[in-house]
């Protein structure tokens, strides 16, 4: 029977115009307690932003 993690998982959001990568201090320190997933949002760090029309979303 295959185990399962069923801690819960601690999201990094990118900010102020930095990348996941700053968080890397951070989950470095906690990331063998708990899982952890780190991502950029569009047109912040390395994702580039949103293509035209730009609308926002619901």
């Amino acid at each position: 029977m295959p185990s399962y993690n069923l801690s819960p998982t601690v999201v990094f959001i990118s900010q102020l115009g930095t990348d996941g990568d700053s968080w890397q201090p951070v989950i470095n320190l906690i990331r063998s307690n708990v899982p952890t997933f780190t991502y950029d949002r569009p047109g912040t760090g390395t994702r580039p932003p949103r293509p035209e029309p730009n609308p926002p979303l619901p």
